[in-house]
């Protein structure tokens, strides 16, 4: 069985979006008309607790939201996808960055930024990014009217912590440092006595990477656990994605049989994430987390798990009717895979995705904030309302886990208007 979830992974890894870095596959349909998304409300849904319906929002005007496209991260661009199909486009307006490997990048983004800026129905706006060119990114946001309210989600590559205070009204993104010590704690729990960490130079330019590592280098040594650091080829580098992929399938096993069973396996790179789950499954290993935690990042495929599957209905033009399988029921699966496998308790990730999760909270505080439920001043936000909003969406999707949210906290300064989440994990096969 390990042997045949290896072979399909290396025939299906050409078919995965990465997060943060470009594929070169053709996205999907995902407009809704033949698609639906689970992991969130669908249209005939509703949030009673919050006022909210499948009909419309409590709001006069539309709220923008901008992701990659959902072949850079597709739990970011089905997230915008699934508040569209709840909320309707008469309210939530979804768009894409440009692609960054054509031309007038800079460009475009002014070109998109402006032409929201200058919509007056516009109320609001959501950029979940984690593109290379952010900080282009924020210097152009101030072009956009300052009465629009601003949230920006999952950001990696600013220099420093207050790279979009000056204009972002309301940050969330996951706690790296912290990810990175509860990683190790995770790890002791299920067992692992090793850490192989690979990654390569071009990612230690991004802080977020590197103050992840550093992290988890600390607590490692604080609890007497080996973290070792492996060089691996980078997937868009010199022998572009074939040498990456050949490395971790010759590497992995070497490394089991150097540093033993109990060794549990992290790569930087969004691209490589079911290669490395199906080695570690087909070598017995253990896996704690992708570099995006997600169940539906880098599992599905490293498993052979179908993301979409039919209603049983045909639309007008006699075309099945598909669906995405909801949270649960993808965690289900993958349980019952990991379990068949013998790889029960050696395998986990967070309970929910940290994409979908930093940017439907969001939105839903974004309506708060404009029905005048939270405080309108700039800087101010309710992290007691972020909070509930989060308690609220797990409960909707049905998983029973803790959204833990703080500000965040410079020279002994909180910064109210940032906020950093971690969310509990799940390990796989107990279903």
């Amino acid at each position: 069985m390990k042997r045949i979830i290896a072979i399909i992974t290396v025939l299906m890894i050409t078919a995965l979006a990465g997060c943060s870095e470009k594929t070169k596959n053709n996205p999907p349909d995902l407009s809704g008309q033949h698609v639906t998304n689970g992991g969130l409300l669908q249209s005939g849904d509703s949030d009673t607790s919050n006022g909210l319906s499948a009909d419309r929002l409590p709001i006069t005007g539309k709220i923008v939201i901008i992701t990659n496209t959902d072949r850079d991260n597709k739990d970011e661009f089905l997230s915008a996808v699934a508040l569209v199909l709840r909320f309707g486009e008469d309210y939530v307006v979804h768009k894409t960055w440009p692609d960054w490997d054509t031309g007038g990048v800079e460009r475009n983004i002014v070109d998109l930024l402006q032409g929201i800026s200058e919509d007056l129905e516009v109320k609001a706006l959501i950029l979940s990014s984690s593109i290379a060119g952010e900080m282009f990114v924020i210097d152009a946001l101030n072009n956009v009217r300052d009465d629009i309210f601003v949230v920006y989600t999952a950001p990696l590559h600013f220099r420093r912590f207050d790279d979009v205070d000056v204009r972002a009204d309301l940050i969330i993104r996951t706690d790296v440092k912290r990810l990175g010590e509860l990683y190790v704690m995770q790890a002791i729990t299920m067992g692992v006595d090793t850490i192989a960490h690979y990654s390569y130079p071009r990612h230690w330019a991004r802080p977020a990477f590197t103050e992840r590592r550093d992290s988890m280098i600390a607590a490692a040594e604080r609890e007497g656990i080996r973290l070792v650091e492996i060089d691996a080829p980078d997937p868009w580098g010199d022998g572009y994605r074939d040498a990456s992929q050949m490395f971790i399938t010759q590497d992995l096993p070497r490394q089991v049989e150097r540093l033993g069973m109990n060794t549990a396996f992290f790569i930087t790179d969004c691209f490589m994430q079911p290669l490395i789950i199906s080695q570690t499954i087909a070598a017995g290993a253990m896996f704690v987390l992708p570099c995006c935690p997600s169940p539906f990042h880098g599992y599905p495929e490293a498993i052979g798990i179908e993301q979409e599957i039919p209603t049983g209905d045909n639309d007008d033009y006699g075309i099945p009717v598909m669906r995405r399988l909801e949270l649960l029921e993808l965690i289900k699966a993958i349980d019952e895979a990991v379990d068949a496998d013998g790889m029960t308790d050696r395998i986990s990730s967070w309970a929910v995705s940290d994409s979908m999760m930093w940017t439907t909270i969001g939105f839903m505080y974004t309506v708060e904030w404009l029905n005048g439920n939270v405080p309108r001043e700039r800087g101010v936000i309710d992290l007691e309302v972020l909070r509930r909003l989060a308690m609220e969406y797990t409960a909707l999707l049905g998983v029973d886990t803790v959204v833990t949210l703080d500000t965040l906290t410079n020279d002994g300064e909180a910064i109210g208007h940032y906020v950093l989440g971690v969310i509990d994990y799940h390990v796989f096969g107990r279903g």
